[in-house]
């Protein structure tokens, strides 16, 4: 899958119509009228009448040394800029997985403990209207509610500990909703197996029983789908950090793409399918060692 998509984007400016030559010549010294000379050698430096495979092999040799290629808006490396963006975005993401793994514990719990009662009907009724609202709507109500209303974290930027706190409830409030809904579910079987009532009949307190043992199992599979969640949330943490001005990888991208920095876009998009496809995997891994398959006897 990982070939394919650095294929595609290795194929931006052919499906763009972008002059390999002309753009990096641009990059390099600003020259609006390059000479067909220099059009020539530039062309020979980068092998632009090779074949394609040769060039993408080439491509895809340098991407794995860290060579993306040069902006054609900032004329930097692209290397450096996809970094920062992605340290970004991993904050971001990972803090908001985080948050949702923890909310929807206890408000699962709680939901389960208090089956049929005013706390399960309040929990499950926020989290659907939660996991019905999507993120390009819930971010700007955010903003203008924790913003603009209530005066308590910037409307967007980066750079101090009150910017992050907008992009990370925005990114966790739809998992939260939904994780919390599994933890219910798992509660309420983990609830009905013969150890919990044998702990219930022995005289343990019923908060000890629900917060340490049934809870406890319960959160096997809230961790499985959490980290599966991850590469998901990528996807809007772009839309977040366009709306909120973060400096991530789907703000990165957004600018790349509007000013039509091909290298940038290709780096950023590379980047972006190699870490969901690497958390995909982890997240597999992480499946199997805490709910392994039932094998047969």
């Amino acid at each position: 899958m990982l070939l394919v998509f650095s294929f595609l984007a290795f194929l931006l400016p052919e499906f763009q119509g972008v002059d390999q030559a002309r753009a990096t010549l641009y990059a390099r010294s600003e020259e609006a009228a390059p000479t067909e000379e220099a059009i020539k050698a530039i062309s020979d430096e980068l092998g632009l009448d090779d074949p394609l495979l040769v060039r993408y092999g080439r491509y895809l040799g340098d991407a794995l040394t860290g060579d993306l290629g040069i902006s054609n808006v900032s004329r930097s490396p692209v290397w450096p800029q996809v970094w920062e963006a992605t340290v970004v975005s991993a904050t971001v993401v990972f803090l908001a997985i985080g948050l949702a793994v923890v909310l929807a514990t206890i408000l699962g719990v709680v939901a389960a403990a208090n089956e049929h009662r005013w706390p399960d009907r309040l929990i499950t009724g926020l989290s659907r209207i939660l996991v019905a609202i999507p993120i390009h709507v819930l971010t700007p109500a955010l903003v203008f509610l924790l913003a603009l209303r209530f005066d308590l974290v910037p409307t967007s930027g980066w750079g101090t500990r009150s910017h992050i706190i907008l992009p990370v409830v925005a990114l966790a409030l739809s998992p939260t909703a939904l994780f919390s809904q599994i933890v219910r579910s798992e509660m309420l079987d983990t609830l009905q197996q013969p150890y919990i009532r044998t702990a219930m009949v022995k005289g343990l307190p019923w908060r000890r029983v629900v917060w340490v043992h049934a809870a406890r199992v319960s959160l096997v599979g809230v961790l499985t789908l959490g980290s599966l969640f991850v590469a998901g949330t990528l996807g809007g943490a772009v839309i977040a950090e366009v709306i909120l001005g973060v400096p991530g990888l789907g703000r990165l991208l957004h600018s790349a793409l509007t000013s039509s920095d091909v290298p940038l876009f290709q780096g950023g998009l590379l980047v972006s399918v190699t870490a969901g496809i690497a958390i995909g995997l982890v997240a597999d891994l992480i499946s199997g060692v805490l709910s392994p398959p039932e094998r047969d006897q």
